[in-house]
């Protein structure tokens, strides 16, 4: 008997010790804080006002030249693995590339100048030009394992 009444203690115990909160505990946490508090089922979750996002900035556009030849426009970009070039047809141009073509013809016409000096009558400098990828090693040649005896 005794030990049936130890055993009922030890898993009673924690539950009759432990009250149910009372409806005035719950709100008081939600009261104290700050914002609108939204009832779930998982209990009273704090809800703030959603920070403003800071505005995008507009990003540069990458480096490309283009040169057009034959009714075929050339794009050429510089990128970390070497230079990466495609034709396009000029009837077949995407939005994007139109732009690129657009700004890089922008870039090629001669400024308007207001005034001559000898700075405006010297000549432009000529735009550097991509140079080609270097030339891939030479292939190795494939290994031959052959079983051992």
């Amino acid at each position: 008997m005794t030990k049936t009444l130890l055993i009922l203690t030890l898993m009673l115990g924690p539950l009759v010790a432990a009250a149910p909160p009372t409806d005035a505990d719950k709100k008081a946490p939600a009261a104290q804080a700050e914002g609108e508090t939204v009832q779930t089922p998982f209990g009273p979750v704090k809800k703030h006002a959603p920070e403003p996002r800071p505005q995008p900035t507009k990003r540069a556009a990458p480096t490309v030249d283009v040169q057009v030849a034959n009714g075929v426009a050339t794009f050429r970009r510089q990128t970390p693995f070497g230079v990466q070039s495609w034709k396009r047809k000029m009837t077949e141009l995407s939005p994007a590339e139109k732009q690129l073509l657009e700004e890089s013809q922008a870039a090629a016409a001669p400024a308007p100048a207001a005034e001559t000096s000898v700075e405006a009558s010297a000549p432009a400098a000529a735009p550097a030009a991509i140079e080609p990828a270097a030339k891939p090693a030479p292939k190795a040649k494939p290994m031959i394992i052959t079983p051992r005896p």
